[in-house]
């Protein structure tokens, strides 16, 4: 092929191939939620289920006194970590909860303990995630004692998070802190308080501090269009588009629209559907369209932590047992994706070579 030719072919892949998003060598992390690090003896309990799962990740959530790097909390952190990379799986770190009193100061101190920490495992930490549905908390203070109440708690969790970041980044510059998720059973529930948490945010995720957005994703049947009849042998289509969802929130939001995304908690709601099959069909086709976004760095899959066989709400909907339909869409969904590359600093699947992301080959 002479020269011309050639140069014309190049440029007709690139005017086909439409917009140019940023791909990598390998998909997100996929795997579940949660190990708590007061609860030790379980710790190998819950590990053999990620394994049956293929997870490629756990979420390793400390006790409040964990915000101000608490010892107790770091040493019960290694051993849970410790435990899951001799088995191949990577943590995600969650602190906060009511952490009362404690200073900026003291959680700056705290974050600069774990970022030592962590400095020294960077294959083995995908990141940090601190405080947990601050809208929810925000919307329900805001039923309760009113607008300058949700707002009083908006700054102040936002404050915590920022000085938890900056500690650590003194310590570890490649880790990544990410706020704790946005959401509760619906994602797009409470979008007001959610941006509005958010906003505050936004100066410190444009100057790096913060490292993405984590979101919640719960979902029944009627948010999915199942095929294959009552057996839910087939495909289901997730009905919703959740990048376009992200993409509005980190908008309106005023952050950037590569802000790396993380998903600490999704299930789908299996006693909705018809069958368990259907419940499997849902739940693969949920978290393949949360993985297909470039973006994606880490997908945790919630699943009930206490005695599985309790007869509540959340057990009969979220428990995910291997070798049930559920359980094999994370499998095949983690097997697809390659399970996150897992790159330096807790970046799951670094960034492809140039020839990947403008060619779609040499992409192994």
């Amino acid at each position: 092929m002479t020269r011309a030719p050639l140069a014309l072919t190049v440029i007709f892949l690139l005017l086909t191939a439409g917009p140019l998003r940023a791909q990598r060598a390998g998909g997100p992390a996929i795997g579940v939620n949660k190990i708590w690090t007061g609860a030790v003896p379980h710790v190998e309990m819950r590990l053999d289920i990620a394994e049956a799962l293929a997870a490629d990740v756990i979420e390793v959530a400390t006790t409040p006194s964990g915000i101000t790097g608490a010892p107790r909390e770091i040493e019960r952190a290694t051993a849970i970590t410790d435990a899951a990379a001799a088995r191949g799986i990577r943590v995600f770190l969650a602190v906060g909860g009511r952490v009362g009193a404690r200073s900026l100061e003291d959680i700056r101190t705290g974050g600069a303990a774990w970022g030592r920490w962590a400095a020294s495992r960077l294959d083995d930490v995908i990141g940090f995630g601190v405080f947990n549905e601050v809208n929810l908390s925000a919307q329900r203070l805001e039923r309760r004692e009113g607008e300058a109440a949700a707002e009083e708690i908006i700054q102040k969790q936002a404050a915590r998070i920022v000085a938890f970041a900056e500690g650590v980044h003194s310590e570890c510059p490649r880790c990544k802190v990410i706020p704790g998720g946005i959401g509760g059973r619906e994602i797009d529930q409470d979008f007001e308080h959610a941006i509005r948490f958010m906003e505050v945010l936004a100066p410190h995720v444009r100057s790096g501090l913060i490292d993405g957005l984590d979101t919640h994703w719960y979902r029944g049947r009627s948010a999915f269009r199942p095929s294959g009849g009552r057996s839910g042998n087939g495909r289901a289509m997730w009905k919703e588009d959740p990048t376009a969802i992200i993409d509005d929130l980190l908008e309106r939001a005023g952050w950037p629209l590569d802000t790396d995304l993380y998903m600490t908690e999704v299930n789908v709601r299996q006693s909705t559907f018809r069958s368990p099959e259907e419940a499997g069909a849902a739940l693969e086709a949920m978290l393949s369209a949360l993985a297909e976004d470039p973006r994606t760095r880490a997908i945790l899959v919630f699943t009930p932590y206490y005695n599985e066989n309790r007869q509540t709400d959340v057990a009969r909907n979220y428990v995910i047992r291997p070798g049930t339909p559920v359980g094999e869409a994370v499998r095949e969904v983690s097997a697809r994706f390659d399970g996150g590359s897992g790159g330096p600093g807790g970046v799951p699947g670094a960034e492809a070579p140039w020839y990947c992301r403008w060619f779609g080959i040499g992409c192994d």
